[in-house]
């Protein structure tokens, strides 16, 4: 952050590829029975990103995995008529992924991230479970305790 509160150009840059690769880790822990120890050693060397990349898509994985509970019942709130347990796997990993970076203790620019989950929606879902994520994003965002820091501030991309 600046002194202005405005995040420092090409701050982030390196967040898109890493919110694919926890969301794939995530899906694999999610379907394929393996610890996250196991997920985490077949990601390093099959991803071509940098470290700071990694990173941050190691956390964000091991922070989603510790709260997913909690995330599931924030969900759950704005899942009209749905449970996050009747999600398609890779939908619920998304926005498990999503509320854990609107809701966590770093503040990320809600626009920014929602942004980039939709794009993630779009390359890995099918095209109805769009406006799903964009509504329950949406309405975690509006929900989520501002601070003057959000003012005008943006994600690089």
């Amino acid at each position: 952050m600046t002194a202005e509160g405005a995040l420092p150009a090409g701050a982030f840059a390196h967040r898109q590829a890493a919110r694919e690769a926890a969301l794939q880790m995530l899906y694999a822990l999610e379907v394929g029975g393996q610890t996250r120890e196991q997920v985490e050693g077949w990601f390093s060397p099959e991803r071509r990103m940098g470290l700071a990349a990694q990173s941050f898509a190691r956390e964000l994985l091991r922070q989603t995995w510790n709260r997913r509970e909690e995330l599931d019942r924030l969900l759950a709130t704005h899942l009209s008529g749905w449970r996050p347990e009747r999600l398609g796997a890779i939908d619920r990993c998304m926005l498990q992924l999503a509320a854990q970076e609107l809701t966590g203790e770093e503040w990320v620019p809600a626009g920014a991230v929602i942004d980039q989950y939709l794009h993630l929606a779009k390359k890995f879902s099918q095209p109805q479970a769009l406006a799903l994520v964009h509504g329950v994003l949406n309405a975690i965002a509006r929900g989520r305790r501002e601070t003057p820091e959000c003012e005008g501030g943006g994600e690089q991309q």
